[in-house]
Order: structure tokens, then sequence, then C-alpha cells
């Protein structure tokens, strides 16, 4: 993989950066635009060499600029413009290495997806909403251990899935979100209108993958959703391990499964997939201590953030979604931290994008947040014939609906 290093130059190609004198189905004039114009690397100012339209290349701009020595090194740092200083353009990735070496990367999925092959992965989610159902009433608490399974032959270069997880952002920066796509489309429930979905072929690992740790025993079924309904084509497992969404209805949810302690996984393996068991250990999560005090976010100010726990195995992942039916526009951010900084502020520029919403509970809008913690490092790894690789990935995520303004 190609990087730049501080000092170097780098060009950025893209449209809309400003008006010229004439038209713009001609050659353009030579020369800056005359655009008040800054480039973010990894939130660090860099200097523009040039700003203008590229030669030759009718309603092309190009923009030349060096990377900042103090640029966070990484193979996903994310590079935003900002013009007239408050117009934000879409964020893209440089990858950057101080001596123009390979990239580095805490992000166990960056070599898979460039290399391809066959590949399982297997999550184990936690999911704390504190969820605004409408305006004029009080937001109900769920819980919901969720697991999650794939198990696929995947092209060089990655398939959607893998393509996601390699694009986590460089550490102590944010990137960019777009799209709806949810989890059960990215996994193989439906891939329907999913770039790339067709050059993964889903390998058969058997019926069920089980599960047992504090709480008990627990099961992910082939070819369902969470909730047991069916998926045709069957291409992943899932199954919802502890509580639930029966919180909204007034009923009793099963009791949480994804406590902190030592888990066994095992599948009896299938057509494609031999049979395989692994330890695993889930950490005690973080506490997110601002929670309750954050209802709105105000894009020009940055949102901060708190938590208290997390040890040196851990990272904290802050996210952030907003949508607007009415205008049909989706849009998020992404930043990811060490756990031991016990605080972090997304900046305006990550947030600059996000669609304003009406206050939580709104009918047509939808804002919400979220942090939680991922492993730091090299994810769990289990062994199986018929796999070049077997990740187990736990993540523990509180979630709570704000207003964006």
């Amino acid at each position: 993989q190609v990087t730049a290093k501080p000092g170097q130059t780098v060009t950025l190609m893209g449209t809309g950066l400003g008006p010229i004198n004439g038209p713009d189905n001609t050659a353009p004039p030579a020369g800056d635009l005359a655009v008040p114009l800054q480039v973010l690397v990894g939130g660090k100012t860099a200097t523009p060499l040039h700003a203008g339209r590229a030669p030759n290349q009718p309603g092309k701009d190009f923009i030349q600029f060096v990377v900042p020595a103090d640029a966070p090194a990484g193979c996903n740092t994310p590079v935003q413009v900002v013009t007239g200083g408050n117009i934000y353009s879409n964020v893209v990735t440089l990858s950057i290495d101080p001596n123009g070496q390979p990239c580095s990367t805490i992000n166990p999925w960056s070599s898979l997806a460039d290399q391809g092959g066959r590949f399982g992965n297997i999550f184990l989610l936690r999911l704390n909403a504190t969820v605004a159902l409408a305006a004029d009433q009080p937001p109900a608490d769920i819980l919901l251990d969720d697991g999650l399974a794939a198990f696929s032959n995947s092209p060089a270069g990655g398939g959607t899935l893998l393509n996601l997880l390699a694009s986590i952002p460089t550490l102590g920066t944010c990137g960019a979100l777009g799209g709806s796509l949810n989890a059960a489309s990215l996994l193989g429930g439906s891939t329907s209108g999913v770039p790339g979905a067709t050059a993964i072929r889903y390998l058969d690992a058997g019926p069920t993958i089980n599960i047992a740790g504090p709480a008990g025993q627990g099961q992910l079924t082939l070819g369902t959703n969470g909730d047991g309904t069916p998926v045709a084509p069957p291409s992943s497992y899932s199954g919802i391990l502890g509580g639930g969404l029966g919180a909204l209805f007034g009923e009793t949810n099963p009791p949480p499964f994804l406590q902190p302690g030592d888990y066994t996984i095992s599948g009896t393996g299938g057509n494609d997939v031999g049979a395989f068991t692994t330890t695993f250990t889930i950490p005690p999560p973080i506490t997110w201590t601002n929670k309750d005090a954050l209802t709105a976010i105000d894009r020009t100010a940055g949102v901060s953030l708190t938590w208290s726990g997390g040890d040196a195995s851990q990272l904290v992942m802050a996210a952030g979604i907003s949508s607007d039916s009415d205008s049909n526009a989706t849009t998020g951010f992404l930043c990811v931290v060490p756990a031991s900084q016990g605080a972090f502020t997304v900046p305006p520029p990550a947030l600059a994008n996000l669609p304003v919403t009406g206050p939580a509970g709104s009918s047509t809008t939808l804002g919400a947040l979220l942090v939680g913690t991922m492993p730091a490092g090299s994810a769990a790894k289990f062994t199986a014939s018929g796999l070049d690789s077997g990740l187990v990935v736990y993540g523990s995520f509180d979630v709570k609906t704000v207003e964006i303004k």
C-alpha cells in the first residue's frame, strides 16, 4: 500500500471548489481560485500549495497540499476540505507513515481485506439503548445482547463487510459514515443492492454456533434474523442471546447474557468449514459518564464525551448518525481513541455534514450517539479447516437518541 509521509506534497481531485470567470465546458484558466481554503489531515491543518481547476479538465478541481508534520500516522487518516470557513467536503482517507513504509494499523481486518480469502467472523455485541420513541414521551431503556457471524470466501480487496471493518479510522481521528446499511445486509442476511456482494461466496459452517458463558448457553442459527425469522438465501448466523425489545411493549425480556467473564464458542462444522472450539474473554466495559447530560449536539461546537473504566486491551469507539427521511439524507461519523484517555471531543468537522434533526423522538428525523468499547490490537482468533482466518470480537455500546442542531 502506497503511503505518504509528513512533508510530502499530495494532490486531491474533486469538484465544487468555486466559480471561475468563464464557462465550465471549456478548458479552464490556470491559477488559484479566490476561495478561503483549509485542508484537514487527521484534524491537523495542512498547507495548501495550489487550489484551482485541473488543467484541461473542465469542471474538475485539484488541490495540492503538504502533509503536516504532526499528521496522525495510520492506514485510514481522514482528509477533509473546508472552504469559506464553514463549508465542509466529504471525507476521504490517506495512508500515512513517517518513513514512507507500509502503513501500520491496530485494525485486524485491514490485511484480510487487502489479501482476500476464506474468513470467519463472530461478533458478540451488547447494546444499551436509551431511545425516545415520541417527542412527548420519556425515553425507553433497552438492553440487547446479540450474536452475529459470517463465514465467507471474499475476493482480494475485500467484500462489503471486510471493507467496512477495514475502514475504521486511524487511532485518535474521526472518519465518516454514509448510507443506511444495516447489520443483516452487511453480514449477508440481505445483500440486495450491496456493492461487492455478488463477489462473495458464503461458506457453510454447520447449522448452529454454540456459545457458553457465565450466564449459561446461547446459540446462533444459520439463515435467521436475531428474532428467529428466516432469511433466504441463508448466509449468516444470528441470535438474540439476552435482553430484547420487550420493554417497548411492556413484556419481560430474557436476562442479560454477555456478562464479563470467560466464554467457549464452538461449531460442529459444515460442508465448507470444519468443526472448531475456542475460548474468549469479555472484559468489563466502560461507563459513559456524561450520557444523561447529552440531549442535543451543536454541530458548530463539537461534542465532548467522558467515560470511566477500560484498560489497555480496549479502545473506545464514538459514533453518531443523523437521518432525515424527508430529504432521504443519512450520514454519520466514527472516532476511535484509547480507552485510557477517559475523554474525547468530537470536533466540528466530523459533525458538519450531519442533517439537522428535530427533538429526540421526531417522526421524520433521527439523531443518535453511540459510545462503547472494542478490542485494541489483535482480536481473539480461532482455527478451523477450510478457513484462512477466524476472529471473535466483542463490543459493548451505549446508544441514545439526541437532537442534532
